[in-house]
């Protein structure tokens, strides 16, 4: 047997499960690194990130297959798996993120939802989100749609269909309500219609003492 023929009859093509398991790796790998660009930009810019870096893989090997498309047989195998992996890579990273990312803004939107109904009923109001033209800007506002009676927003002189003047954003007045607790704190509240100028019409300042 010749010399060239002994050197094929050795080398072995690689196993289904060696191929496995590199693939597997390799999406590890990949899902590790884009959870950690998700967690530090964000979900909508790591997945951008994340899509186009594959993308970008993607097109420079194949790129490359086209220099060494006339080149031995093992080169343009090696760049058949290597794309295999691209591809499987940038569909984990698509469908991967947008399930990771969606699942991570229902648990929030379901914690903040839940957060805002504990301490709304702790104060005894309901409150609702909208905005209202304040000057040249729009501002974000709360509602009120509802009072217990004898409850802390009852016994601040909060009134029904005023509206709160929040400093900043809803959320982080939340946030402001849920680290004073056991506290009074002032907010403005203003008997502006959804129709008017919230700088044109009266405002007030009302202490409210929030729950433990």
């Amino acid at each position: 047997m010749s010399e060239q023929a002994l050197g094929t009859a050795a080398v072995q093509p690689p196993r289904p499960i060696q191929f496995g398991l590199r693939t597997l790796m390799l999406l590890t790998a990949v899902c590790c690194v884009q959870f950690a660009v998700m967690s530090y930009c964000g979900v909508a810019w790591g997945m951008f990130i994340g899509t186009i870096a594959a993308c970008a893989a993607f097109g420079i090997v194949f790129l490359v297959g086209l220099f060494l498309s006339g080149q031995a047989a093992e080169h343009v195998r090696r760049l058949d798996q290597v794309i295999v992996w691209l591809m499987t890579s940038i569909v984990v990273l698509f469908f991967g993120t947008m399930l990771a990312g969606g699942g991570v803004v229902l648990w929030e939107s379901v914690g903040r939802y839940r957060n805002e109904s504990r301490l709304q009923s702790s104060i005894g109001a309901s409150l609702t989100r909208e905005m209202l033209l304040d000057g040249k800007d729009w501002r974000q506002v709360l509602r009120v749609t509802s009072i217990r009676a004898g409850s802390p927003a009852d016994r601040a002189g909060i009134k029904l269909a005023e509206v709160i003047v929040v400093e900043g954003t809803i959320d982080r007045f939340y946030e402001f309500l849920d680290r004073n607790r056991g506290q009074d704190v002032e907010l403005t509240t203003s008997t502006c219609s959804s129709l008017q100028s919230l700088d044109k019409a009266p405002q007030r300042t009302v202490a409210l003492s929030v729950p433990k």
